[in-house]
């Protein structure tokens, strides 16, 4: 089964035109840092964490709430490296694995896919 959520109209009109034929296959709209998440098996956030946000912790509460949805394993990319002056923040990938051990003793950084970008997966 997979949900997915999106905050975007557009995107949410895309994602549901190529792929809701598909089995036990949901789109919502909505703002995922703020709506009421069911448990998953599995918590995926792609490209989404790394606009800038008001709230001082949004990073590390963020990661704490969709890990807490997530049964097997949660997800996620950050970029590393910007341009600046944009809407994107940057992260550094050891802050953000420390952070991320205190969440769970099994974690793992994969940082040599593509420069500037960074994946982390918490596992159960």
């Amino acid at each position: 089964k997979y949900r997915g959520i999106e905050q975007s109209d557009a995107f949410l009109a895309i994602a549901s035109e190529r792929y809701t034929h598909l089995p036990e296959t949901e789109f919502y709209l909505g703002d995922f840092c703020h709506a009421g998440l069911p448990p998953a098996e599995y918590g995926l956030a792609s490209g989404s964490l790394n606009y800038h946000s008001g709230e001082p912790d949004f990073i590390y509460n963020t990661i704490s709430r969709l890990f807490n949805t997530s049964c097997i394993a949660f997800g996620f990319n950050l970029l590393s490296q910007i341009e600046p002056g944009g809407i994107l923040v940057a992260y550094d990938a050891e802050n953000v694995l420390q952070y991320c051990r205190t969440l769970s003793p099994n974690v793992v950084l994969h940082d040599n896919y593509f420069e500037g970008d960074f994946t982390i997966w918490m596992y159960r």
